[in-house]
């Protein structure tokens, strides 16, 4: 079947199209009709369209803003100036003793009769009752002020309990975990320290050793009265400290040795949470601590403000340091600034090994209704 071209049906009369059916002869041939087109617009044949007229160019000058003067203020008026009074002349006392009535500002006042007025409904020389003594108001009581200690022993927490990593040696290889509780009822304290041995030093010794220390809240802290260490190797290893407070001794078992006790003396129990209570002074302090087994005579001081990396995370604390000598027994505390001044962390220096109990964690009980 023969095709007809497209260019036949599009351009059936315009016999003279038939050659541009090509693309090429297609483009020559509008070339050539926007050529003419331009070529009349040139000479004026056909008019350009017509442009678009410019903006009106504004013409404007900026005047400067006039500042209005602010009124003047009226002078505020001097305030009158008070003359001097003069002297009160007081008049003479007379001579002549005033009458009841007048005394009791009943009398005619233009009355200048010294006579004595008769009260109606009192008959002469007959006394009138006299007025009800009112007592006196009672005077208010003012309570002694609250020392620092007692402060901070309402703002404790009544129970709660640290655990701690023991390690020891300065390659801090833990030996044992420990626990430290404390309960507060009423004004009584109770502080245990268990510690127990872990790893390959539980072979070495099994059972708990536990230290424990009684005794009564006063305003400048805790007073213990009694101090025990238990579940030493033996029974002669362990000890116990009993305070007498009104004798002023201290009793140290089982050696049944008796010291004269000076005032503020701790246990190293007490001592521990002594600061909990009364905030450690930024002096030397010395003060007589018990082990249970000797009384000897502590010199402390706070040295540094330090932020420490324990088990627990980081924690401010305050470093306390005890001052020794060379080859004497000794410890430091640091005391968590927001964890109400607990030991965080503790360092024993004794018969030359180091022992550190490092925080673990912290738990708080809520008061129970015997903690009040």
């Amino acid at each position: 079947m023969h095709k007809t071209p497209c260019s036949r049906y599009i351009f059936p009369r315009l016999k003279f199209l038939k050659p541009l059916t090509r693309t090429k002869d297609r483009v020559i041939f509008v070339s050539l009709v926007l050529a003419v087109l331009l070529h009349l617009m040139i000479l004026g044949v056909i008019p350009f369209p017509a442009a678009t007229p410019p903006l009106p160019v504004l013409d404007v000058q900026l005047a400067p803003e006039v500042m209005k003067p602010f009124p003047k203020r009226s002078p505020t008026p001097k305030p009158p100036q008070l003359k001097r009074s003069e002297p009160i002349v007081r008049p003479a006392v007379p001579n002549e003793v005033p009458s009841l009535a007048a005394a009791v500002g009943l009398a005619d006042q233009t009355s200048t009769t010294t006579a004595p007025a008769v009260l109606s409904g009192v008959a002469p020389g007959k006394a009138e009752d006299p007025a009800p003594v009112v007592p006196p108001s009672p005077l208010p009581i003012i309570e002694r002020p609250k020392t620092i200690g007692e402060v901070r022993f309402a703002a404790l927490p009544p129970q709660g309990e640290i655990d701690y990593q023991v390690s020891l040696g300065s390659l801090d290889v833990s030996v044992a975990r420990g626990t430290l509780r404390w309960k507060i009822t009423g004004q009584r304290y109770h502080l245990d320290l268990e510690a127990r041995t872990v790893g390959i030093a539980r072979l070495l010794k099994s059972n708990p050793v536990t230290q424990i220390s009684e005794g009564r809240i006063g305003p400048q802290g805790l007073i213990p009265d009694q101090y025990r260490v238990l579940g030493r190797i033996s029974e002669t290893d362990e000890a116990m400290a009993q305070f007498d407070w009104t004798a002023q001794t201290l009793t140290l078992q089982p050696s049944n040795t008796v010291f004269p006790m000076p005032e503020g003396t701790q246990d190293l129990l007490s001592f521990f949470f002594q600061f909990s209570i009364v905030p450690p002074e930024t002096e030397s302090v010395t003060r007589s601590i018990t082990n249970g087994r000797k009384l000897d005579r502590y010199s402390y001081e706070l040295t540094e403000k330090i932020r420490l990396k324990l088990p627990l995370g980081e924690v401010d604390a305050l470093h306390v340091s005890r001052l020794t000598g060379l080859n004497e027994d000794s410890f430091d505390i640091w005391l968590g600034e927001k964890y109400h001044l607990l030991p965080v962390q503790i360092r024993f220096f004794a018969r030359g090994r180091t022992i550190t109990l490092y925080a673990k964690d912290i738990r708080i009980a809520a008061p129970g209704p015997d903690s009040n």
